[in-house]
């Protein structure tokens, strides 16, 4: 796909932007939409023109008062007015830096402080910012999937566990996932509990009838035999592939064991496990760092659009 000019560049063109050109990391933030630069005045109703030096809108038109005399109208407002940064402490520039960081596997606290120079609290707030935005993202993308003939691969997995029960008791939480070989697309869902209920209230809101899912031997899936989905087993106990039906869970297997990498193993809290999982999930799905950077700020725009 096309990409910006602002989405091409990698963390050090950022930097280097940043010093030497920060107008350009302005026009990055307008082009996905989440800034305004264009506005009529608010006092005569011409169209107003771009100060970049200022970061405001200004209109220069000459407008005539009550006495027949010409003067410059001078209305002006920031570039930032009515957008998610308007009342922001933190630069848009180094905003933009923060952002290419957080869309990365390796962002950690410690190295936006090294490298940004940022307290505590404001990492925490971005980043609940851009988990935002990626929870948003990810509930866009909430759809079915498989379908009639096609196969859908679906397991339990749990985090934060007590590695053979020793050690601290780690209270897990549990999810499932699932995804459909043919078409790659995939849901990971945590759920309060393991019961049929459960597991049946993902499915038939996750999955299409007619798929045929492929799962574990653990006895809960047995009430999918009942529904309208043609079902294989794989009894990893004695084998990962099942020879004679050519079963096997090793896609989904590899997604949890991808998204549990980007999931924090400690400092973390069960209530913002749909954020961790949302961030993994959209991680997973661009690969390309770059590509990653334009549609976060296109998806940041539909949940932070200018008034």
């Amino acid at each position: 796909m096309a990409l910006c000019e602002g989405c091409s560049w990698s963390i050090y063109e950022f930097i280097r932007e940043k010093c030497s050109n920060p107008d350009a990391l302005l026009e990055v933030w307008y082009t996905h939409g989440l800034l305004h630069w264009q506005k009529d005045c608010e006092r005569c109703g011409q169209p107003s023109r771009v100060d970049l030096r200022r970061k405001q809108l200004r209109c220069d038109k000459t407008v005539s008062t009550r006495k027949q005399k010409k003067q410059r109208c001078g209305w002006h407002v920031s570039l930032l007015n009515g957008s998610i940064f308007k009342r922001a402490h933190l630069d848009v520039n180094t905003l933009l830096v923060f952002v290419n960081y957080f869309i990365r596997e390796y962002f950690t606290v410690r190295l936006i402080q090294h490298e940004l120079g940022l307290e505590l609290k404001t990492i925490t707030d971005w980043s609940t910012f851009c988990q935002e935005v990626m929870v948003h993202w990810a509930l866009e993308q909430q759809g079915v999937i498989g379908g009639p003939g096609r196969i859908v691969e679906i397991i339990e997995s749990k985090f934060w566990r007590s590695k053979y029960n020793v050690g601290r008791v780690v209270d897990g939480q549990w999810g499932y996932g699932g995804i459909c070989r043919e078409t790659r697309n995939l849901f990971l869902v945590p759920v309060a509990d393991r019961t049929s209920d459960a597991l049946l209230a993902v499915i038939k809101e996750r999955i299409a009838p007619g798929s045929i899912i492929i799962f574990d031997c653990w006895k809960i899936y047995n009430c999918l035999s009942q529904e309208e989905y043609n079902h294989l087993t794989v009894n990893q106990t004695y084998q990962f592939i099942d020879p004679d039906k050519l079963a096997e869970l090793h896609n989904i297997e590899r997604q949890w064991k991808e998204a549990k990498r980007k999931v924090p193993l400690c400092g973390h809290r069960k209530k913002h496990l749909v954020k961790y999982l949302a961030r993994s999930m959209f991680l997973m799905h661009f690969e390309d760092h770059n590509i990653r950077l334009h549609h976060f700020l296109c998806a940041a725009a539909s949940v932070y659009p200018p008034v």
